[in-house]
């Protein structure tokens, strides 16, 4: 068990039908009007919230709506948000369905195997949660949507800003996907908006930029640096050197590319010298990122535990192990811990900015213009992943 006497569960009031907040140390029980800090929670709209973590590790977390109670109350009334279920159903009953729900929670989220979920997970939806609303250009925003195809101008369209000038917030999830890959769930979504477009964005600083750091190369990276090997420089290139056939620089990109996600050689073919063979460059590419091994270590894994685990210990269910969900799951974590130290040296240095949207891999910021070359010098050397001890490299571009 993880952090018994140090970790203490908050069940919101508004789940349990009670006037305070239920508050549990693994021994007792007690009632709050205060949430404690650093408290992991449930039925709150706070970055420690579990109820993502809870989907993703596929825990069934009991309800009252589906008690006998819970399905005669909804005869009366359509919305059970707000329902005192602690005093319109017999205290027996309600106090089992509590104490299943503390129980099922404690359970799992105390488990050592779980310790990805309350630790790394909280982390990247905290570091969500400090996102800012930007400064929308609605002149552009309206130039961009005319002529744009219904879905794309949609999207634009809920970037239109408030009388303040901001864009609504946009809503992240971590766990709507296996691998952890992150999706916008409600609000302007920026994950699907063509780069050219970022440009409705303005600075809320005089003279300041809009910029997106991103890691470079992020998965053919972190693939290398699973199988232990880090490379200095661009990494196609380094293939394109290092591998035991003469490719091209483009060439060398699809096949790691193709190694990594799992692609057949066909799309590696017509970008190689006749005579060259496209199996052999897929497989001589795969042997240097050591796609063999790491198949080999994840059908153990799946075979063991019936899932997989990325480098931060985060459960990968899927009907069959993959190097692909693992190298995708890790990056997300990867690009978090570049992204915590990014902003902690911002911070540290003093930089005026506002962290604006993470698009996977990248973050976008809003920065001074008179702290831009502080920021540049702070990206110069890249960021080292405390937990694959590998360094990324990281690129700085304006946005405008």
């Amino acid at each position: 068990m993880l952090y018994n006497s140090l970790v203490e569960l908050v069940i919101s009031a508004g789940v349990i039908g009670t006037h305070e907040h239920l508050v549990y140390d693994g021994d007792e029980w007690r009632w709050s009007n205060i949430v404690p800090p650093g408290c992991l929670l449930w039925g709150f709209d706070h970055h420690r919230d579990l109820r993502e973590a809870a989907a993703a590790l596929r825990i069934d977390v009991p309800d009252f709506k589906n008690t006998s109670w819970g399905k005669a109350q909804m005869y009366v009334q359509d919305d059970l948000s707000d329902v005192k279920w602690r005093f319109c159903m017999p205290f027996l009953m309600w106090k089992s369905v509590v104490t299943e729900i503390v129980d099922q929670l404690w359970r799992h989220f105390t488990d050592e195997s779980n310790r990805y979920y309350i630790s790394t997970l909280l982390r990247n939806r905290e570091i969500a949660c400090q996102l800012q609303r930007p400064i929308i250009r609605e002149a552009t925003v309206r130039n961009y949507c005319i002529g744009a195809s219904g879905s794309v101008r949609q999207n634009l369209e809920k970037f239109l800003p408030d009388s303040s000038g901001y864009a609504p917030r946009s809503f992240y999830s971590f766990c709507r996907t296996i691998t952890g890959r992150m999706t916008i769930i409600n609000g302007p979504n920026i994950l699907t908006m063509k780069k050219e477009s970022r440009k409705i964005i303005e600075s809320r600083y005089i003279g300041g930029k809009i910029v997106e750091i991103d890691l470079q190369s992020a998965e053919p990276r972190v693939a290398l640096a699973l199988f232990g090997k880090t490379i200095d420089g661009d990494v196609y290139s380094r293939v394109m050197k290092d591998v035991n056939v003469e490719i091209s620089r483009e060439a060398a990109k699809i096949a790691t590319l193709s190694a990594i996600y799992g692609a057949s050689h066909h799309a590696l073919k017509s970008r190689l010298p006749n005579g060259l063979d496209s199996i052999r460059v897929l497989e001589e590419v795969k042997d240097y990122f050591g796609v063999r091994h790491l198949e080999s270590m994840l059908k153990e894994q799946h075979s063991e535990n019936g899932c997989t685990f990325n480098t931060h210990g985060r459960k990968i269910f899927s009907d069959s192990p993959s190097v692909n969900h693992l190298i995708q799951s890790s990056t997300v974590d990867i690009s978090h811990d570049v992204f915590e130290l990014l902003i902690e040296a911002l911070r540290d240095h003093q930089i005026k900015f506002c962290p604006l949207y993470l698009i996977h891999d990248a973050i976008l910021l809003d920065v001074d213009g008179d702290d831009l070359n502080k920021l540049r010098d702070i990206c110069e050397k890249g960021f080292v992943s405390h937990v694959v001890k590998t360094n990324f490299p990281v690129k700085v571009k304006e946005i405008n």
